[in-house]
C-alpha cells in the first residue's frame, strides 16, 4: 500500500497546474504571492496581478519608465501605451510650469479582475516619481531572484 501511495502523490505534484499570477503589492508592505486565480479580495487588499512569466519583462518595463523619468529634460517623452502580457500601459507627458512630468497609469486585466495602479502621477515632482517607481522594480526583482534562488 506504501509503495502505492508515493507514485500516486508524485504524478499529482508532476501534473498540477504551475501558478498563473503573481500577484504585487501596490504599496510594498506585503510579500508578492502566486495564484492561479485572481479573486476581488487581492484586489481590495492592493494587489496588482501580473503574468508569472512576464514578470521579468514587466520589471524590465517598468525599470525604463524610471530611465524615463530620470531623462526627462533630454528625451521629453510623448505619450504611450503598450500591452505586456495582461497588463496596458498608458503613458502621458504633462508640461507644468517648472518641469515636464510624466504620468504613468498602469491596467491588469486577470480573468474577470480588473486592476489599475497609477505607476507616476503628474501631481509629485519628478524625484519623487523616479523613487517609487525604482523602489518598486527593486521590490519585485527581489522577489524574482529569491525565486530563482530556490
Amino acid at each position: 500500500m506504501k509503495s502505492f501511495i508515493l507514485p500516486v502523490l508524485l504524478l499529482c505534484f508532476y501534473f498540477s497546474p504551475a501558478q498563473k499570477y503573481a500577484l504585487l503589492d501596490k504599496q510594498m508592505s506585503l510579500p508578492v504571492m502566486f495564484t492561479n486565480t485572481v479573486s476581488m479580495q487581492n484586489n481590495y487588499a492592493g494587489y496588482f496581478a501580473v503574468e508569472k512569466d512576464k514578470l521579468t519583462q514587466f520589471v524590465e518595463a517598468i525599470e525604463k519608465i524610471g530611465q524615463q523619468i530620470a531623462d526627462i529634460k533630454k528625451t521629453k517623452p510623448k505619450a504611450f501605451k503598450f500591452i505586456l502580457a495582461n497588463i496596458s500601459f498608458t503613458g502621458v507627458c504633462i508640461a507644468l510650469k517648472d518641469e515636464e512630468r510624466l504620468d504613468v497609469v498602469l491596467i491588469s486585466n486577470a480573468g474577470d479582475i480588473k486592476s489599475t495602479m497609477h505607476l507616476c502621477d503628474a501631481k509629485l515632482n519628478n524625484l519623487n516619481n523616479a523613487f517609487f517607481v525604482n523602489t518598486w522594480a527593486k521590490y519585485i526583482r527581489g522577489y524574482i531572484e529569491a525565486g530563482s534562488s530556490r
